[in-house]
């Protein structure tokens, strides 16, 4: 009877390993001896590089690196009892799974990424922060699908979607000019003006807007009383 070569059963069954439990039989335990924490850290680490928790395929490419001492798949595997609970372990929300949240869940979650990178977010470093932030923090998708898109989603959130410009009324704009000399320590000039408020981003009038909801420079001045 002739038999198959083993490359051609890994190739066959996705990995040697694979081809081992796919016959019934237990996958030899890799010599080098890794404990929990290495192969949750292993999980976390190609998390981080791939900016999204890694699906078994994708990982076995980075044990395969020289140098980076990473556990196997198969022996992260027989740690945890299967590849969704190792990367639930690891904190890490599993690729495919359905796990639900509510509005208010997402929220939190695209709060959360502001207060992390110190504004609001763009929809691709959501993202990543999603993907290394574990179960807790909804998908790009899921977000996406409760509101209707993502600027809709950073306005239900309360953030202003990056590069907008929201409608602002003369009171906005008096308080704009009275806080950007406070800042600066004198009445700002036009120039001085428009510099502050584009490094303060969208919470600010445009210096164009403020000239046409005030007038002239010197009558907004004015009505600030500066």
């Amino acid at each position: 009877m002739a038999f198959p070569s083993p490359a051609t059963l890994g190739r066959h069954f996705g990995g040697w390993p694979e081809a081992l439990r796919a016959a019934g039989l237990e996958a030899p335990v890799s010599r080098l001896k890794f404990g929990d924490e290495q192969c949750l850290e292993a999980l976390r680490a190609a998390a981080r590089e791939l900016g999204r928790p890694p699906r078994a395929s994708e990982y076995r490419k980075f044990e395969g690196i020289k140098g980076l001492g990473f556990p196997s798949t198969d022996t992260v595997r027989q740690r945890f009892g299967g590849w969704p609970e190792a990367l639930r372990a690891a904190g890490l929300e599993p690729p495919g799974s359905r796990r639900k949240f509510g509005e208010e869940q997402c929220l939190e979650a695209l709060r959360a990424a502001a207060r992390e990178l110190g504004r609001t977010p763009r929809a691709s470093e959501y993202r990543k922060v999603a993907g290394v932030g574990g179960p807790a923090f909804p998908s790009l998708e899921t977000v996406r699908q409760q509101f209707g898109g993502w600027p809709e989603a950073l306005k239900a959130a309360g953030l202003e979607p990056p590069g907008s410009r929201r409608k602002f009324g003369e009171e906005q704009c008096l308080e704009a000019l009275r806080a950007a000399a406070e800042w600066l320590g004198t009445t700002p000039t036009p120039e001085e003006y428009e510099t502050f408020a584009k490094s303060m981003g969208a919470s600010f009038p445009s210096l164009g807007t403020v000239r046409r909801r005030l007038g002239s420079w010197p009558e907004a001045l004015d009505a600030a009383g500066l």
